[in-house]
This record gives C-alpha cells, sequence and structure tokens, in this order.
C-alpha cells in the first residue's frame, strides 16, 4: 500500500480531495483539447487511468467531475478565444503585483467592438504609465493595451506599451483603505522596514530589488505568500484575545472569521489566503454542525468550489503551488505512524512540501536553492512566526490604548526585520543555486521529487531516526 491503512484510494475518509484530482484531471483536458496539444494529452491519459484504478470504489463520481471539470472549462473557454500576437485592450482589477511593471490582473478585454469578460486572469507586463509615478497596487483598476503573448502553456500575458490605474471600488477599496490604516498604524510604532507589510499582507511590491533576488537566491519566497501559516495563525491569536472576554463559541468563532476574512481580503486577496480562509471556514462549519471531517477531505472540497468559481486558476503558478504543497504536508502527516520530536517531524512536514513542489519550481524558474528546507524552517520559526503574533499583539495594544507597550513592541519588530534583512542578504551570496534548462530540469525534477517522497516514506513507516 502506498499509505497507511489510515489513507488510501481504495478505503479513502477523503473523498472529496479524489474528486478535486479528477475535476482538476478534466480541466486540463479541455485546455489540452483546445489548444490541439494531442501528444500530451495521451501522455496525461496514462496516470489519469492509473488514478481511475486506484479510485474505482468512485468510479462513477470520478467520472462525473471529471466531465465537470472538463465542461466548465471548455465552455467558458470557447466563449472568448484570443490568439498571441493580436493587439488587444483590457481593463480590469489588479489581482497580484510582482513589480511595478508586472502584475496578473483579471477584466474584460474589447474584442470586435465590444467588451467581452476574460475567463482567466493575464499577466500584464508595461513599458510605462500615463504617469511615471502610478505603480500598480492589489485592488486597482487598470487599464493597459499591447500585444498578446503566450508566457507559458495556457497562460497569456500582455506586452502593454500603455497603461493606466484608477483607485479601487467598492470591496477593494474598504479593504485597501483598511491596509492603509494598519501600514500607517504600524509606521506610528517606529515599523519602517519594508519587510515586516511584506510578511503580513503577503505582498512582495514594496521590497527592494537587491532584497527579491536575495530570496529568491535562498529559496525562501515563498514564506511571504499569505497561506495556511498567516491565515491559521490570524485564527487563533484573535481567538485567543476573543477568550478573554468570555464569549460562548458560537460568537467568538464567528466574530474570529469574520475579521480573518478581512484580513484575507486585504491580501488582494492571494490565492493562497483564499484557500487557507475557505478550509478553516469549512472546519469551523463542520465543527459547529458536530460533523468532522479530515484535512484533506477539507482541503478537496476548498478546491472543488474554487475550480467551479474559477476553472482557469488551476493554470496558475500560485493555485498550484499552494494544493500541491498542502496536499504534500497533509499526506505525509497522514501516512506517518510514528512521534517525533517537533525539531524532526517540522523538518519533515517541510520537506514534504518542497519535494511535492519541486517539480513545479523546476519547470517554472529552472533553478532551485539547495539550503531551501533548512532555512525556511529556521526563518519560519524564528522570524515569521514572531513577525506575524507581534503584528497582531500592537494592532491589539494599540487597540486598548496601551501605547507605551506598543512602542517598545514596534522597535522590538523593526530591530527584528532589519536583522533578518541582513542576514538573507549575506546568505543570499553563499546559497548554493542549482540552475537548469529545459528538457533537463523535468528529468532531474521528476527524479529528486521521487527521492524526497521515498525518504519522507521510509521515515513514515521505519523506526530508524533521520
Amino acid at each position: 500500500m502506498l499509505f497507511s491503512t489510515s489513507f488510501s484510494l481504495e478505503h479513502s475518509d477523503s473523498p472529496f480531495f479524489v474528486l478535486f484530482v479528477s475535476m482538476a484531471f478534466g480541466i486540463i483536458f479541455s485546455l489540452l483539447f483546445v489548444e490541439g496539444e494531442i501528444f500530451k494529452g495521451v501522455l496525461l491519459l496514462g496516470p489519469f487511468l492509473v488514478f481511475c484504478w486506484l479510485a474505482r470504489h468512485l468510479l462513477p463520481n470520478v467520472l462525473l467531475f471529471f466531465f465537470l471539470g472538463f465542461s466548465l472549462s471548455f465552455v467558458k473557454i470557447d466563449h472568448l478565444m484570443l490568439e498571441p500576437g493580436s493587439i488587444v485592450e483590457v481593463t480590469g482589477k489588479v489581482e497580484k503585483v510582482y513589480a511595478d511593471d508586472f502584475f496578473l490582473g483579471s477584466g474584460s478585454a474589447f474584442i470586435d467592438g465590444e467588451w467581452k469578460k476574460l475567463p482567466f486572469r493575464i499577466i500584464v507586463k508595461s513599458k510605462k504609465a500615463f504617469m511615471e509615478s502610478e505603480v500598480p497596487d492589489s485592488g486597482m483598476i487598470f487599464w493597459a493595451v499591447g500585444k498578446l503573448e503566450k508566457a507559458a502553456s495556457f497562460q497569456l500575458s500582455l506586452d502593454s506599451d500603455m497603461r493606466g490605474f484608477a483607485p479601487p471600488i467598492g470591496v477593494d477599496r474598504f479593504t485597501g483603505n483598511l491596509r492603509k490604516d494598519i501600514e500607517n498604524k504600524l509606521e506610528k510604532y517606529g515599523l519602517s522596514n519594508a519587510l515586516i507589510f511584506s510578511s503580513f499582507f503577503g505582498s512582495k511590491a514594496k521590497l527592494s530589488s537587491q532584497l527579491k533576488t536575495a530570496l529568491k537566491k535562498v529559496g525562501i519566497s515563498h514564506i511571504f505568500a499569505v497561506s495556511g501559516l498567516h491565515v491559521g495563525l490570524f485564527f487563533l491569536v484573535i481567538n485567543n484575545i476573543l477568550s478573554l472576554f468570555l464569549l460562548p463559541y458560537f460568537v467568538k468563532d464567528s466574530f474570529s472569521l469574520m475579521l480573518t476574512a478581512a484580513y484575507v481580503l486585504c491580501t488582494g486577496p492571494a490565492i493562497s489566503a483564499s484557500r487557507a480562509f475557505l478550509m478553516l471556514l469549512l472546519y469551523v462549519v463542520f465543527r459547529i454542525i458536530d460533523y468532522p471531517q479530515s484535512p484533506l477531505n477539507i482541503l478537496g472540497l476548498s478546491g472543488i468550489i474554487m475550480l467551479v468559481i474559477a476553472p482557469f486558476d488551476l493554470i496558475l503558478p500560485d493555485f498550484q503551488l499552494s494544493f500541491i504543497s498542502t496536499s504534500g504536508i497533509l499526506l505525509y502527516i497522514m501516512a506517518s505512524q510514528k512521534k517525533r520530536s517537533f525539531v524532526v517531524q517540522a523538518f519533515l512536514i517541510g520537506g514534504a512540501a518542497q519535494g511535492a513542489t519541486l517539480p513545479i519550481t523546476l519547470n517554472l524558474f529552472g533553478s532551485i536553492s539547495l539550503m531551501a528546507i533548512p532555512i525556511t524552517f529556521i526563518v519560519v520559526e524564528i522570524y515569521l512566526m514572531p513577525a506575524l503574533v507581534g503584528t497582531l499583539v500592537l494592532l491589539f495594544l494599540d487597540l486598548v490604548k496601551l501605547k507605551p507597550l506598543a512602542f517598545a513592541l514596534g522597535k522590538g519588530l523593526e530591530f527584528l526585520s532589519k536583522l533578518f534583512e541582513i542576514a538573507i542578504l549575506k546568505l543570499s551570496e553563499l546559497s548554493p543555486m542549482l540552475q537548469l534548462k529545459p528538457p533537463y530540469n523535468y528529468f532531474v525534477a521528476f527524479f529528486v521529487a521521487s527521492s524526497v517522497a521515498s525518504l519522507l516514506f521510509f521515515f513514515a513507516h521505519s523506526e530508524q531516526r533521520p
């Protein structure tokens, strides 16, 4: 058996996860069909048939969700076909900012004399703006015109000659003002280092180019993506603070969820943050109705909901990295049969996430940091968690008017951030990188991922200590 008796596709307590994977297969097959990639479709057919055999007890439902994914994708992609090389005008909302001239957006394109909604998110690369001082931010309204290019498989980018921005509207305006208010409060207590804002809101836009490059070399850029750690910590800290007021569980959980939802919206919301909040929401709902579910089942249900709403998010690196890393962690935990020390267990969990996402990382970037796993573990413990919890406590101290304590905590967080920045810049000079070009990166990714998976499986089922 691939996993212990607590988890297998043959007798799974996580059917929604199986159906989520089936739905993802359907979307991929639909995209391959539309693109005319027959050879890739044939290659993918083998893994899908193996998956069907492993999940044969759910085969009718597996096929149903496969065709659901295929149909959702096919209908939406057929609604608006854009050819690379064509000149289009696009307007919509900035979803995620990678750099001042590089962001992800969603919205509509002006085609054949009318505005048509884009079924997918589009990467916008811009050369200049109407005003040189204009820089994108999550939630802002953008307008751009330029030539469409194929950035990756099924992913289009707009090489824009001109762009313009307008302030956010509706909910995005509220969350943008809330984010700005929080930033002003942090600055009032002496926090000026951009790392604190990036750690809390999950945006690297304010970081210097030198620091962004250093984070990539060290292999820890992913810790600035708001994910389960950020959302879970936010919920727990808020929940514990509310416990001081002796509120009923239902009221406490509901209010904590509302504040966590506002925090997630302030992040863009990022796909990883949306996934984490949806999992948290489902977990709380199932707990309230006393119908406990396995974490993997909740992950699968979250994925199904997100793909029904936006099936083409499946092709985005953020979606793939978020779900695959979380799947790797949960599968390792469910397969593990032995209690270990916190340090060893945390290291192996980090290894499971890194091993699961390694093929995608090599495919997208062609490089990996050989120090990523140990440094990620250290950074999360000594910087990220203290920074997140400290920021929340500082905001609480400001709320209850304990300003002297807030100033003291702000100075401590500022010192921690500056120390972390210096350490990362120094480590980036020493961190070894593995750089590969296609097709070598695919073979190495498969080999390393298989090796890591085998090693983790061995430690999960043996009495040996790593």
